[in-house]
């Protein structure tokens, strides 16, 4: 008992220190009196949102808060439209934020799935639970993300996955948690008490304490006369608000490294804020997506109602853009067991072919094992991404028990043999042929590099993409049907059907446009960026719709190349939003591509990509001061500015 007294007034004791500390100094800008000072962009990202679901309930007036953004500001003036966008191929949590705030697709950014095997290191990476953030080591540094652009006292980052801001002279990334925060009491409620909705709750909560003065009236006044259906608003939302400025951790650290008092909060809006918000993904996993799916995103429609709010008090909306989008859809998982295959165990079974099953491990479970010796046993390792999204990393054939840098070639896929320790080598097997006749498999890919093909399978059919090198990087693609139906069933679309076969070659773009109203918008872009990308794996399978492939017996799941998998929600409100341009910009050609908001944000903040960033590296936390660091950076990003602003 005494214990537990003990640290109950050791945390009372920390409280009043940090109200203490917050009272003692103005914040940086809060203290010019104002939120806000010219263009500010809010990104939030509801993870895992299906298009459709999501669009029929904001023109069904079951999202109100978010309908909010398409109605017009008090100057009469329209400020808002939606539009459904494309993400990235794998559609799954972590590859598909990067390219929001770098603008690149996973071929670039090296990031092949949540699970992936950087053949360079001979290291498997699972960027989920503790390991999340080991992403942001894993990320291109080729090319800089929108937070080491902008600089720390202009971006914020609030329960995000890809935190870079720079990185150490060996090669450590820099991840300060007071520029990418996660609520202390949110954390509580996900991982200890598993309640998502709370935890996004907090954080939202979180980031208005963290980017508003300090016991700033109207904040706690605006949350006080909220009211909403899912939540405790009124006195339970201020009590929350004040829980989360009594213990934020992040103001703690700032202070130590910038060494004022002052420097407890940011105080105002930066440029650039991101808050994810998680429950959509959570709740798909889990329930499937049904009633209670769309239960979820009301949820995250109320709480965005009280951010909303929160602003609208403070006369700060007609200064903000919004941009609400998502990483990735979602699909529900059939209800009869044996939908959940073990495509793993059963390729080996098969095969005769030892894939080491990665997908329910942690990367330190596969390193231990790697360590030990066990990969000579081995002739593949798989990865899952969003349960319908399987990638099989093969030793190429001839290569050493230990040596998996090389990746077999194209021919080997075919007649795959590969010798392991303490077997007879067996019979060459045709793996893709396998793999395409199993029900739980929609679609395989892999890719001839040495012929720049690029090969779809079905159990019936198969495609080739081909690859022209164009001037400045840019590719122009041909597709044509090899065998049986079109895998992607372009062949049945009026736009798609004259392009194929012919062997005629057309920009990215073009493509785009033509197949935007099919299952696989921007598809012949997507599977070459993806089977290029140098930590994917050699054959890339996505399971069938209503197919989990394995066994975790999830409701719900991602990370496939078909619509409602890749397509995503996006809406846009702002003040220098064009409104008739960007209808006329998204009912034109390509939808846009999640890769575009990065140069159309920073178009809108007046920022041209730098060749150069800069950064700084703290010292011993930052108590010793820091050191200034630079590099060079490429600026041929995959995403192309949308033209939907106002001129200043």
């Amino acid at each position: 008992m005494k214990g537990w007294r003990g640290i109950l007034i050791g945390l009372a004791l920390l409280m009043l220190a940090g109200f203490a500390l917050a009272l003692g100094g103005a914040c940086d800008r809060a203290s010019e009196g104002s939120l806000l000072a010219g263009d500010r962009v809010l990104l939030i990202i509801l993870d895992g949102t299906n298009e459709a679901v999501f669009a029929r309930m904001l023109h069904a007036g079951k999202l109100p808060h978010f309908a909010k953004l398409l109605e017009p500001g008090k100057d009469g003036r329209s400020r808002g439209v939606y539009t459904a966008a494309t993400g990235v191929w794998p559609s799954t949590t972590g590859p598909a934020y990067e390219p929001f705030l770098a603008g690149i697709f996973p071929e670039k950014s090296d990031l092949s799935g949540i699970r992936q095997y950087l053949r360079d290191q001979m290291a498997f990476r699972a960027y989920i639970g503790w390991e999340t953030n080991a992403i942001s080591e894993e990320l291109s540094r080729e090319f800089p993300i929108i937070y080491e652009v902008l600089g720390p006292e202009d971006t914020f980052n609030q329960q995000g996955f890809v935190t870079r801001r720079g990185w150490r002279d060996d090669g450590r990334v820099i991840r300060p948690l007071h520029e990418n925060y996660i609520s202390v009491p949110g954390a509580i409620a996900r991982y200890g008490l598993g309640h998502v909705p709370q935890n996004d709750l907090q954080n939202t909560l979180s980031f208005l304490n963290y980017t508003t003065p300090w016991f700033d009236r109207e904040k706690f006044l605006a949350l006080g006369a909220y009211e909403g259906s899912y939540f405790s608003w009124g006195a339970a939302a201020q009590a929350r608000a004040l829980a989360e400025a009594l213990v934020g951790l992040a103001g703690f650290e700032r202070v130590a490294r910038r060494k004022d008092l002052g420097a407890w909060r940011l105080g105002y809006l930066p440029r650039f804020s991101m808050i994810s918000l998680h429950l959509p993904d959570d709740t798909s996993h889990n329930d499937g997506m049904g009633e209670v799916y769309e239960k979820a995103l009301g949820k995250v429609d109320e709480i965005f109602g009280a951010l909303w709010a929160v602003y609208d008090r403070a006369g700060a909306l007609d200064d903000v853009t919004v941009i609400v989008s998502a990483d990735h859809g979602t699909s529900p998982v059939g209800e009869d067991e044996a939908v959940h295959f073990d495509l793993i165990a059963e390729l080996t079974r098969d095969t005769g072919v030892p894939i080491h099953d990665s997908i329910r491990r942690m990367s330190d479970d596969f390193n231990e094992t790697w360590r030990a010796g066990e990969h000579r046993r081995w002739a593949g390792i798989a990865a899952v991404s969003g349960n319908a999204n399987v990638q099989i990393y093969l030793r190429k054939p001839g290569a050493a028990l230990d040596d998996w840098r090389a990746r077999p070639g194209y021919a080997d896929l075919a007649a795959y043999t590969a010798g392991v320790e303490g077997a007879p080598e067996a019979a060459p097997v045709d793996l893709v042929e396998t793999l395409r006749r199993y029900e739980a498999v929609s679609h395989v890919y892999a890719a001839d590099r040495e012929n720049a093909a690029y090969h779809v399978f079905t159990a019936e059919g198969e495609g080739a993409i081909r690859v022209r090198p164009g001037p400045a990087g840019q590719r122009a693609y041909a597709y044509a049907v090899v065998a049986g139906p079109d895998p992607l069933g372009y062949t049945g679309f009026e736009l798609t059907a004259p392009m194929i076969g012919k062997g005629a070659f057309y920009d990215g773009d073009v493509w785009a446009a033509a197949t935007r109203e099919t299952n696989f918008p921007d598809g012949i872009v997507q599977i070459v960026q993806l089977l290029e990308g140098k930590n994917t794996g050699d054959i890339v399978i996505d399971a069938a719709p209503g197919f989990e492939p394995w066994t975790q017996m999830q409701r719900g799941l991602h990370g496939a190349l078909r619509r409602e998998h890749i397509a995503v929600p996006l809406l846009i409100h702002g003040p220098r939003l064009n409104v008739a341009k960007a209808k006329y910009v998204f009912a034109q050609g390509r939808l846009p591509r999640t890769v575009d908001i990065y140069p159309t944000l920073l178009a809108l903040l007046d920022v041209t990509p730098p060749g150069r960033i800069r950064w700084e590296v703290p010292r011993l936390g930052g108590f010793l001061g820091s050191e200034a660091r630079e590099a060079a950076v490429r600026t041929d990003i995959d995403g192309e500015e949308l033209d939907i602003w106002m001129n200043k």
